[in-house]
């Protein structure tokens, strides 16, 4: 009896102080183990960030600001930031106000093994790493599960493809012709946004931060459409995050598109040290951009038509141009894309070509850069 008394003390006790020895280094691996077996008096909704660089850093802080109301998880692969986040805390200096999660509050991970299941998982990750997310998500969810991906590129087909993998694995009697989601629903989410990590640990927020997002699969009826979406705008409602809900998934990425990808081709082609605020200034590199957004709206347009989109919904050359243009100011994330246009140009290639559309302004910029 004494024996059980002193090992329940030692246990109460160590709750009490976890948050502090969560701080120590190496620590986290114990104190994931004792929340996840402590975790059924927490009412909050759990949310899983998987890729903390900018974005996720962002949007997950932001979250973590309610956190009356959620329970922030990081997932961070870096050692580098996993290591200053745990003895510094996350910082991310913002245009709509600073945040700061210090070493005893962050809950970060290596792997997500360690997260435990979730209510939300959040992706923040390049569109690169898409066949990792099966890996990376699966010890995250449940069917009530929901997955928000925030990221660039036309890669919600592939994605709900890619979890419906999850189901195949767990399911012997899933066949190709019926595969289930192992979720509730998925979402696209297409980030506004300046910001950049300048280094780990840091986040510099520095222009706009709206995001917008609609559902790209859901497992449940067609008539439950409606409450899912409501769930996605519910997530952001008690944030300073401003959220618009877009009907049309693949619209809302085009949207995204017809700015990610005139000015970060521009920026390559000239040897990616040309920031998008410089391109802008430039009449002639400006005219170039302009000229291949205008390409990219016409694409983007004859795959919407090509996907029973109304005309009412295809993209108006205002519409694009009155969205905002975010300078890219960190030289890593120029690199990054320096060494991605040539993917990402591949990938619209092909879409042009299916749709039908010459030649362009495309093609030359293709050939300069590659």
């Amino acid at each position: 009896m004494l024996f059980s008394k002193l090992i329940y003390f030692s246990w109460k006790s160590t709750a009490s102080v976890l948050p502090t020895l969560r701080g120590i280094r190496g620590f986290s691996r114990f104190a994931t183990i004792h929340e996840n077996n402590s975790n059924g008096s927490d009412s909050r909704i759990s949310i899983g960030i998987v890729g903390t660089g900018a974005i996720g850093s962002y949007y997950g802080a932001r979250l973590w600001e309610r956190r009356d109301l959620y329970n922030v998880k990081f997932h961070m692969r870096s050692a580098e930031n996993f290591d200053a986040c745990q003895d510094h805390g996350l910082q991310v200096k913002s245009i709509h106000g600073d945040i700061f999660i210090p070493p005893s509050d962050l809950q970060a991970y290596r792997t997500t093994d360690e997260m435990g299941k979730v209510d939300w998982v959040v992706l923040a990750l390049k569109s690169s790493a898409l066949p990792c997310i099966p890996t990376l998500v699966k010890p995250l969810l449940r069917k009530k599960t929901r997955v928000l991906a925030i990221m660039n590129g036309l890669i919600d087909d592939d994605l709900v493809e890619l979890l419906r993998t999850i189901s195949l694995e767990e399911n012997d009697v899933a066949t190709k012709e019926k595969r289930d989601l192992p979720c509730a629903a998925v979402y696209g989410g297409m980030a506004f946004i300046g910001a950049n990590r300048l280094r780990p640990g840091f986040v510099e927020h520095s222009d706009e931060g709206s995001l917008l997002g609609g559902i790209a699969a859901i497992s449940k009826p067609e008539e439950d459409e409606e409450e899912e979406l409501k769930a996605l705008v519910e997530l952001w409602k008690p944030t300073k995050v401003k959220f618009t809900e877009e009907r049309l998934v693949i619209r809302g990425r085009w949207i995204k598109n017809c700015w990610n990808l005139p000015f970060n081709s521009v920026s390559c082609a000239m040897g990616g040290t040309l920031t998008i605020d410089k391109i802008v200034r430039d009449p002639s590199l400006r005219k170039l951009a302009n000229d291949i957004m205008d390409e990219t709206i016409a694409i983007a347009n004859a795959d919407l038509a090509s996907r029973g989109v109304s005309s009412s919904m295809l993209l108006g050359d205002q519409l694009v141009r009155n969205t905002s243009c975010k300078a890219i100011r960190n030289e890593s994330s120029i690199r990054k894309l320096f060494n991605l246009i040539p993917l990402l140009i591949h990938l619209l290639f092909g879409r042009k070509h299916k749709c039908g559309l010459s030649q362009t302004r495309w093609d030359r910029t293709k050939h300069q850069r590659c």
